[in-house]
This record gives structure tokens, C-alpha cells and sequence, in this order.
């Protein structure tokens, strides 16, 4: 199994940056397949490779990448027959199996961060969690990723699982709490962009210090006038709930 020559199923934001960074370690990305053909196509113009029109028409050869929603992977799989070529997903939520459907060969190429196409990431820096079917294909596996990464971590289908949801947690959750102050700040006529400093300086006490011990704010303190004030400024009826809950469990957490 050659690890040079890389074939990719899908083209949203993983499949990009995944692409790019092969391309960038020097492999060779042949082919691109997605069920948005114009999506293949760009995908395959950014990375010199051709278009296929259907997964049955990949190569049984060196990588076939599936970076496509959690959902598809595994009809995706069940479209393939190969023989001798190592077959990956790259879902922190999809169990490594439902690719031995499609595959003798198989394994996880999971890359821990959030990815959007029109901003860069370095992938030096990105956790990619490696789970293979076994030994020899564990050390492609880690060949490949070796060359994307600097960071390279064994870890099985439910704990990777278990990485995902804290993923979610941390970044999803985060962002859409980030969305909301916008989205209030913006509806009374006031500027997000003051609360810049505020954020970067929240990311980066987490890291230095630990989330834990990093924490302020009225609940922390048990400030109760300050969080009824706050719940009398919001109209929402959802944000509301969820300034309760989290006002209740940040209180819960520390008491």
C-alpha cells in the first residue's frame, strides 16, 4: 500500500485542508469524488487531481480518504470493494468498523480542530487520533500522518468518540455563546469588537492556568444581584433558560 498517492471522497472543509496538507507533504492527491460534482470539481482543480463520478471508480490503491459527513461514511463504504488500498475516515464520531464493509485494509485519520475553508490552519499543530485495524496498517497509518503533523495520537473508536463531544463542547458551544453576545450586542447598537481582548484573554487563561481554576464571573461569586439584573436585560426566553442553567451549574460546580 502505497502511502503517496491519496484518493479523497468528499470536499467540504476536512476534505480541503486534509488535501492541501497532502499535497504540501509532498503526496500525490489522484482523485476526487463528491456527490456535489462542482464541489469535486474545485476540489480537484485546488489539488491537480482528476474527478471521479462515482466511489466505485476509486483506484484500489495506496489511501481512500473518506471525508464526508458522519452520516455517509458508512454507505460510502458499502460502495467499495478494496482489495489492497488502506481505507480511512476522518469522524471523530464513527466507529472505525463500518469501513470493513468496504475494505480488507482500514483505519481512522481523525484531525482534532475546527476547520473552515477561507482560513488557514496549521497542521503541524493538529492532533490527528489514529486508530487502525492492525499493526501494518497502523504503521502506514502513522507514516501518513507523521508527515501531515507533529502531533500523532493511538486512540480506539470510544474514546475518540469521547474527544469528539468534548470538541463540541469546547468549540461549538463556546462559539455559539460568542454568536449570542454578538448577536445582543448588535441588536442594542453596541460594538462586539470590544469584547475581543475579553475572548482572547479567556482562551488563553484556560490554557495557561486550566479552565477550572480560570473561571470568574457573578456566578463564580455567587453574585446573585448582578445575575437577576442580567436576566431582567434579556428578552429571549431561550437565552434566558440558558443563562440559568449555566449561571446554576458554573454555582453548582464550585459550591
Amino acid at each position: 500500500m502505497s502511502r503517496h498517492e491519496i484518493s479523497m471522497i468528499g470536499s467540504g472543509n476536512v476534505a480541503y485542508h486534509l488535501g492541501r496538507a497532502f499535497r504540501q507533504a509532498g503526496m500525490d492527491v489522484v482523485a476526487v469524488y463528491s456527490r456535489t460534482p462542482a464541489h469535486a470539481a474545485a476540489l480537484a482543480e485546488e489539488l491537480d487531481s482528476r474527478v471521479l463520478a462515482a466511489p466505485e471508480e476509486i483506484p484500489d490503491r495506496g489511501i481512500v480518504l473518506i471525508a464526508a459527513t458522519d452520516d455517509a461514511i458508512a454507505s460510502i463504504a458499502g460502495r467499495l470493494e478494496l482489495k489492497e488500498a488502506l481505507l480511512l475516515h476522518s469522524s471523530g464520531s464513527v466507529p472505525m468498523h463500518v469501513l470493513a464493509r468496504g475494505a480488507v485494509h482500514y483505519g481512522v485519520l481523525y484531525p482534532l480542530q475546527s476547520f473552515s475553508k477561507k482560513r488557514p490552519v496549521n497542521m503541524r499543530e493538529v492532533p490527528l487520533l489514529l486508530e487502525a485495524c492492525g499493526p501494518e496498517e497502523l504503521a502506514t497509518l502513522k507514516s501518513l500522518a507523521a508527515a501531515l503533523s507533529d502531533d500523532l495520537r493511538e486512540v480506539n473508536s470510544a474514546d475518540r468518540h469521547k474527544y469528539h463531544l468534548a470538541a463540541v463542547m469546547a468549540n461549538n458551544f463556546v462559539n455559539h455563546l460568542l454568536a449570542m453576545a454578538e448577536g445582543y450586542l448588535k441588536k442594542e447598537g453596541l460594538d462586539f469588537d470590544v469584547l475581543y481582548p475579553l475572548i482572547r484573554e479567556t482562551v488563553d487563561k484556560a490554557i495557561a492556568l486550566g479552565p477550572e481554576a480560570a473561571q470568574t464571573g457573578p456566578a463564580r461569586r455567587g453574585d446573585e444581584k448582578s445575575m437577576e439584573r442580567h436576566l431582567g436585560m434579556i428578552s429571549d426566553p431561550l437565552l434566558e433558560t440558558l443563562y440559568r442553567l449555566l449561571s446554576e451549574h458554573i454555582r453548582a460546580h464550585y459550591r
